[in-house]
């Protein structure tokens, strides 16, 4: 083993506590630091959350070399494969080891410290280092060779854009001639081409494409820079940006040495270059569609010119977006493709013991959001079935500790697996969406979508790389099936409900009821944002209020996978209350626990669901199990479950959207008609009683037609299949149609 895979070690425990463990932490370090040892800390779960600004009651009390020792190792990648030492009050050991071994389920050892002496947490680091000993991941680099790249300063704020390219038509050299010739020539950009085996006819190839796809009047020849040189970190250096639209995967290793660089790498996202491009953030992803040649001896991915124009646009327009892409492509290097690092624990295979399939539920468990709750959910019916053998893998961010998640979902900690193999179906959810194959008989992916048309970046991912996709709504499957996704490759799987939770019979949230008084409260659930509706909501609610009605305005904020509670819309909210006339608001933006928030429905007495865009509405469906009457958008998700008693429709138009990124066809949203919502609302406030009467009348059949078990029956059913298939050693394999929105250039 080398010295470096022999000195490195994370650190998981807040250096800044009062508690002893914090002045363990702190001794440990010391010695490590002394010792030779490369040392990263993580001090709270939730990545990104480790903050270089000590805290102020800190800075009194730590002695000023010690801070910057802690804020050096604050700032530290390690490989993802680094021993873990855990550092944790006492009584909270157990919980922060496991919760370690999610986080990290490479590393090749996570330990409690557990007031054991510096020198002998030291020694059994060291000890397991060596018993652990090293392994190269495919398509790894080794350390010495990567070390000029990963020494680069960021990229300037402007500079030629890089192109590694060769006459294999793996490297897409073309493509990217044609693209830049286009679209960039004209605007003062610059092209590097970098030929390592170049030859003098096939630089006239690609001046000749260049002058042939530029803009009248342009001379895009001589923005373009050809280079015939081995790569080095000296020909990258003044670089702003890399432009690979591969075809295949072509010169790995250079590939690596390119993400290391910290420029922000914009490639063809497919299974070819899935294993060097495992984490989506740590990179710019172009779309395209897999294309069979030679007589079907070869698949290659053609790049979408027009997805690689947008995404090179962005990183070109966006400096500091350019930046934190390089950085997460260069951690993510230093993570996943270092040679010569400690070696993962192997992953045992299950042995099968029972006929039950066997399926792992991947999920960001640990983060509130959509994605989470959904996968708790079907996890917890599928353990109360006890059909399958499941497993948990969970994803980041981890922004909850187990305890707090043992009280949202009894029973599944135990289930959580941080290697998992033999596994008939692998079903995968939130964002960003899995790119690299794991290893299983059946890949599946749930997919949830708004805008009506798919994102380039997401073919061939989705139209013809996974083996099933899941949906929850019938728009998200016309979505797909336009897209050119084969129906055969489509499940349809409805969301359902907690009967025990949802229903009318329970108690109120008295938060509410005590706020609201005699009045009748209108409810709003969901991101504060533009495709929600939530501005159509306040207008609808003040128009309202101005003819007079009485009642008073309840909005429960929900954070998106990927924004923050107040995002996009929150400022509208202290506009209306400050707008003369305005009914009374109860803002709740605070976590709740699913019964309370099943209490929010009761303590309420409509639901005005004004979405643009949904992917199923959720929400929708909780408060008609409450017995809630909704007013809600025609024409979209909602369309399959939220019809008849208890309902009213808000006419709507289809809204073409400019959205900033490429998309497969037209994307678009749908557009409430602001007089038929104002007069939905006032209507239905009018007709109050008779609109709870109907609702509560049909709230039970909701429960039944629309539960968490009929949904775990069909997570079992593809589990079956997927069994059949492994056992007859037939592997998987997507349909492949032609997309009707063609990605061929």
């Amino acid at each position: 083993m080398t010295t470096a895979a022999m000195s490195q070690v994370r650190i998981f425990g807040d250096p800044f506590a009062g508690e002893a463990s914090a002045s363990a932490l702190r001794v440990f370090l010391q010695l490590c630091f002394c010792s030779g040892m490369t040392v990263a800390i993580r001090c709270k779960p939730e990545p990104g959350s480790d903050s270089a600004e000590i805290p102020q009651v800190s800075r009194a009390v730590l002695p000023a070399a010690e801070r910057a020792l802690i804020l050096a190792a604050l700032d530290q990648v390690l490989p993802s494969t680094a021993p873990v030492v855990v550092f944790s009050p006492h009584l909270q050991g157990k919980d922060a080891l496991e919760l370690a071994n999610l986080m990290w389920p490479k590393s090749c050892r996570v330990m409690l410290a557990d007031r054991q002496r510096a020198e002998d947490l030291l020694h059994k680091v060291r000890a397991e280092l060596r018993w652990a000993g090293t392994e190269d991941p495919d398509h790894s680099v080794d350390a010495l060779q990567l070390r000029a790249w990963l020494r680069m300063a960021p990229p300037a704020a402007s500079g030629p854009v890089l192109h590694l390219g060769a006459r294999d038509p793996a490297a897409g050299t073309d493509v990217a001639v044609r693209v830049f010739a286009r679209h960039f020539a004209a605007n003062g950009h610059r092209l590097r081409v970098l030929l390592p085996n170049g030859d003098p006819s096939f630089c006239g190839t690609l001046r000749h494409l260049a002058a042939e796809y530029a803009p009248q009047g342009v001379d895009a020849v001589a923005a373009i820079e050809i280079v015939i040189a081995p790569l080095t970190p000296e020909i990258v250096l003044d670089c702003v940006a890399v432009m690979q639209p591969m075809r295949n995967l072509h010169d790995a290793e250079a590939l690596v040495c390119l993400l290391a660089s910290g420029r922000p790498v914009v490639a063809t996202a497919s299974r070819a270059t899935a294993p060097i491009f495992a984490a989506r953030d740590a990179f710019v992803p172009v779309g395209g569609r897999w294309l069979t040649m030679g007589g079907g001896l070869l698949d290659v991915c053609e790049p979408d010119m027009d997805s690689l124009a947008d995404c090179l646009h962005k990183v070109l327009c966006e400096p500091r977006l350019a930046k934190e892409i390089g950085l997460r492509g260069r951690n993510h290097v230093i993570a996943e493709l270092t040679a010569d690092r400690p070696a993962a624990p192997p992953i045992v295979s299950a042995r099968r013991t029972t006929a039950k399939a066997h399926i792992v539920l991947e999920a960001p468990f640990f983060a509130h959001g959509a994605a989470s709750e959904v996968a708790i959910a079907s996890a917890l019916a599928l353990l109360r079935r006890d059909n399958v053998h499941l497993q948990l893998v969970a994803t980041q961010p981890f922004r909850t500790g187990l305890a707090e998640f043992r009280n949202r979902a009894p029973g599944l900690a135990p289930l959580f697996s941080p290697n998992a193999a033999a596994i008939d179906l692998w079903l995968a959810s939130g964002l960003p969406l899995r790119n690299l194959r794991p290893k299983c008989s059946v890949f599946a992916q749930r997919f949830d979508w708004e805008y009506g048309a798919l994102p380039s970046a997401l073919s061939p991912l989705l139209v013809q790389e996974c083996d099933q996709l899941v949906v929850h709504s019938n728009h998200v499957q016309r979505t797909l099936t336009s897209g050119g996704r084969s129906a055969e490759g489509i499940c349809l799987i409805p969301h359902g409900v907690d009967a025990e939770l949802f229903n009318e019979t329970k108690q109120p949230l008295a938060e509410i009821v005590q706020w609201k008084g005699s009045l009748p409260a209108v409810l709003f659930v969901g991101e504060l944002s533009f495709r929600k509706g939530f501005d159509l909501f306040l207008r609808a609610t003040l128009a309202a209020a101005r003819q007079g009605l009485r009642f008073c305005v309840v909005v429960k904020a929900c954070a998106g996978e990927q924004q923050p509670v107040k995002s996009q819309l929150g400022g509208l909210i202290e506009r209306f209350q400050r707008t003369p006339g305005a009914p009374s608001m109860l803002f709740l933006d605070r976590q709740l626990s699913r019964s309370e928030m099943a209490g929010v429905f009761r303590a309420c007495d409509l639901l005005l669901h004004p979405y643009r865009g949904e992917g199923f509405g959720l929400p929708v469906l909780e408060a008609r199990a409450c017995g809630l009457p909704v007013l809600i958008t025609k024409g979209g998700a909602t369309d399959s479950f939220a019809v008849g008693a208890g309902v009213v429709t808000i006419d709507s138009k289809r809204r073409l959207l400019d959205l900033a990124t490429r998309h497969l066809a037209e994307p678009w949203l749908l557009e409430p008609e602001g007089a038929s919502l104002a007069a939905a609302l006032s209507d239905s406030l009018r007709g109050l009683n008779r609109l709870q009467h109907e609702a509560r009348g049909v709230a039970s059949v909701v429960r039944e037609s629309f539960s968490w078990d009929r949904a775990a029956l069909s997570i079992e059913q593809l589990g079956e299949r997927a069994m059949t298939q492994s056992r007859a050693g037939k592997p998987a394999a997507a349909a492949v149609v032609a997309p009707r929105h063609s990605l061929a250039l």
